[in-house]
């Protein structure tokens, strides 16, 4: 524990002491069993007050602005390379499950996302090729898609589309944009697979900020890989990063930042790019075994897991502002995705 907790503790117990003799002389003075009932409690939400800001300042609790929303991750129940098992749904404010979906030992999830609400998720599921639409309230799940494989959904800011990729029409992923609520209505955002020999892309965001859909694409799982954004009906294509090798990326609410880490996997430290000012900023504290990031709401925070064996992780949030890591009171899982929304 480092010298400003230390302080804080002694602060606090200072407080305690001093608050328990006012408290008691202030009793001594008035008898009234209605206003001695109003103290106490008056007195006790001020000590739950500095309690949970010493639990914050010491690191033992997220920061406030870190505590809204609820996190969604998938988990899976064996060692192998696919994830079998469910989704489970916790409560930030709280915090606690709220949630745990199991889903039946042959799925095998191939990416996930929240919807905008916080009431639905899509996924994928490789093993019968299939795109669903869970429902959080009811648990009801319904097939939108099937085709190939497909992966890394992402919904639209209405909540109303998602992209996602496929290799429905060839053997390589490419981007597709499907209605929700009619599935039939689909579009290509690669009309041209001849111009894009070998291209593997899936969409990393769909921004809340100017509608357009942030893709990650490379050839056949060589470098160069591109960052760019496309409009939702294919035009409109922007690069606005490349690298060798981008292991994942995630954009912030405001559509400026992109959480980046590259090289192989766990060779590169994450760090944030401003890709309009072609800026970037390191995260101090940042876990080199970590994955899987999610924005706040706010985008003052980041969720993210982190590796701690072969087969076990932890969530962690990061507090941008004060670059603080928290550990989340919940289950060592093994996890594979998380979503964090409303």
């Amino acid at each position: 524990m480092d010298c400003a907790c230390t302080k804080s503790i002694g602060r606090v117990l200072d407080f305690f002491t001093t608050s328990k003799c006012i408290i008691r002389d202030y009793q001594g003075e008035h008898m009234d069993n209605r206003n001695n009932k109003l103290i106490k409690l008056y007195s006790l939400s001020i000590c739950n007050f500095f309690w949970a800001m010493l639990l914050v300042s010491c690191g033992f609790l997220p920061a406030p602005d870190c505590k809204q929303g609820k996190i969604v991750a998938t988990y899976k129940t064996n060692s192998s390379s696919t994830y079998q098992g469910g989704f489970v749904v916790y409560n930030l404010q709280i915090p606690k499950m709220i949630q745990n979906l199991p889903l039946d030992p042959s799925v095998r999830i191939t990416g996930m996302a929240l919807s905008p609400d916080g009431n639905n998720i899509l996924y994928g599921n490789d093993a019968d090729s299939s795109l669903y639409l869970l429902d959080l309230r009811s648990g009801q799940k319904t097939k939108i898609y099937q085709g190939y494989r497909p992966i890394s959904p992402v919904w639209s800011p209405n909540g109303v589309q998602a992209a996602f990729a496929d290799g429905a029409v060839t053997t390589f992923d490419h981007v597709y944009v499907i209605n929700i609520n009619n599935s039939k209505a689909i579009q290509s955002l690669s009309p041209n697979y001849d111009s894009y020999d070998q291209l593997f892309e899936i969409p990393v965001a769909w921004s809340q900020v100017d509608n357009n859909i942030l893709l990650e694409d490379n050839q056949y799982y060589r470098p160069p890989y591109t960052l760019a954004f496309v409009h939702p009906d294919g035009s409109g294509r922007k690069s606005i990063y490349t690298s060798q090798y981008i292991w994942v990326a995630a954009l912030s609410p405001d559509g400026k930042l992109l959480i980046l880490q590259e090289g192989y996997p766990l060779k590169g430290k994450p760090y944030l790019y401003n890709w309009q000012s072609d800026k970037r900023t390191e995260l101090p504290n940042m876990p080199l075994q970590s994955y899987s990031w999610s924005w706040s709401p706010n985008g003052k925070c980041i969720a993210f897991l982190r590796t701690l064996g072969t087969s076990t992780s932890e969530m962690d949030v990061y507090n941008l502002e004060t670059n603080k890591i928290t550990n989340l009171p919940f289950p060592q899982m093994d996890y594979g995705w998380i979503a964090w929304g409303q």
